[in-house]
């Protein structure tokens, strides 16, 4: 990461007042950026591309002269972790949701014809096939009978080992994720595809995940499934206490957690019976870790 000549040569012979480069956390080009603005005397501001990018990626060696996050806990991530200074850091949300903000209040043609529920996989290595089948015998053999089924989506960089169909009675792949399972399609998913798939949903169910963010925006409530498998070392117990990020999100109350697979029907119950806070509460409590308001994203960068 100490020598990019193309680079070097690039921004010398534009010579930039503010140089702008998302990170992930871990990107060379952006540790390139940062090692060639300094022999530059050149000002670089780093967008922050994700959630945990600044809790869990890495250490960074050289910092921009400012950082923009989404939120109030990222930039106390910046501040705490990375050892920015307050006056570095600048809250402007994420560009990636902008689009939820503005779904969320449109009717979304459903890919089903069919009530689901949504359960999404993580990227994490988990017994994810164990709740499958909870499940499907749960809405086999209790009064949820034929009232909906599973809409299941793994994740499609899972970790470990390959996603393979199972057949259950109510649950069903997501077709978007079959296709890249057997690729058919590129393993990029459709971001267009999401708000429709979330928003048709009678709720959203998972692992600790990112989604759990773009749920709450459509104003659904996510069960958080945080139990120990009892196989995987990377079990959602461990993966939920271990990762910083995830502090705080108990705040926002549309979301549930459910510590043990056998209270998983409890859970669901719970949840179909409830009615949903107001919309501004739950964007009230969000903002904290993904801040939107009535300005767009690039306004906000500007």
């Amino acid at each position: 990461i100490n020598s990019n000549q193309l680079l070097e040569n690039k921004l010398k012979e534009i010579n930039p007042d503010l140089i702008i480069i998302p990170n992930s956390g871990f990107d060379a080009m952006f540790f390139q950026t940062l090692v060639e603005a300094e022999k530059n005397n050149l000002k670089v501001f780093a967008v922050i591309d994700n959630w945990d990018n600044l809790s869990s990626k890495s250490v960074l060696p050289t910092l921009p002269n400012f950082v923009g996050v989404w939120g109030e806990q990222t930039k106390n991530h910046a501040i705490e972790i990375q050892k920015f200074q307050p006056n570095q850091c600048k809250v402007i949300g994420s560009s990636r949701y902008e689009e939820y903000f503005e779904f969320r209040d449109k009717e979304l043609q459903s890919n089903f014809d069919f009530e689901y529920i949504l359960f999404l996989g993580t990227s994490w290595y988990w017994n994810e096939e164990e709740v499958l089948r909870y499940l499907d015998e749960m809405i086999s053999n209790t009064k949820f009978k034929k009232r909906f089924k599973i809409v299941y989506r793994p994740h499609p960089w899972r970790q470990g080992k390959k996603v393979t169909p199972i057949e259950l009675k109510n649950v069903i792949y997501d077709p978007e994720m079959l296709k890249i399972i057997n690729k058919e399609i590129h393993n990029q998913p459709d971001l267009n595809y999401y708000p429709s798939l979330i928003k048709n949903s009678i709720f959203v169910m998972g692992g600790p995940q990112t989604m759990m963010i773009e749920t709450v925006i459509f104003n659904k409530f996510f069960l958080a499934l945080i139990h120990d498998d009892e196989i995987n070392y990377t079990n959602m117990k461990k993966v939920y206490s271990s990762y910083k990020h995830f502090r705080g999100i108990e705040n926002i109350e549309s979301i549930e957690f459910c510590d043990e697979i056998n209270d998983i029907k409890n859970k669901v119950s719970k949840i179909l019976s409830q009615k949903l806070p107001e919309i501004e509460k739950i964007d009230k409590q969000r903002n904290s870790i993904l801040f939107n308001d009535s300005n767009t994203y690039k306004q906000k960068l500007l």
